[in-house]
């Protein structure tokens, strides 16, 4: 059976996926007689129930604690530093940025998450 999550039979969904377009395909080739608006249905669908059955089995290569959102307990040193240049720059996420060497974004997205782990509403 499958080892790892997020895969079928032992497969990552996209390779499923091209090898039951490849059959159909083959298959086709061979003398099945398919119309276009057949094919047409018949792929987005296995996209789709391949999909739900990768979705059902969690995420491929994410730990626990690794999901956008799940946050850990302590802040991580870069989050620090980040809110110490947001301190020393006067409250500019872009002059932290400049500060720390990031992008405004990543700073951004740092002081965000030390707002939720600190149990503050987000700010607007």
């Amino acid at each position: 059976m499958d080892t790892e999550p997020g895969t079928i039979f032992g497969r990552e969904p996209a390779m499923v996926l091209a090898l039951v377009q490849a059959v159909i395909a083959l298959v086709v080739a061979f003398g099945l007689s398919l119309a276009p608006d057949q094919i047409g249905a018949i792929l987005p669908v296995t996209a789709v129930i391949l999909g739900l059955i990768t979705r059902s089995r969690g995420e491929p290569g994410v730990r626990d604690g690794y999901l956008r959102g799940s946050l850990s307990r302590t802040p991580t040193a870069r989050q620090v530093d980040v809110l110490a240049a947001f301190v020393a720059a006067g409250g500019s996420v872009s002059e932290a940025a400049a500060l720390v060497g990031i992008r405004p974004s990543t700073a951004k997205r740092h002081l965000a998450d030390l707002r939720a782990r600190s149990g503050l509403p987000p700010s607007s």
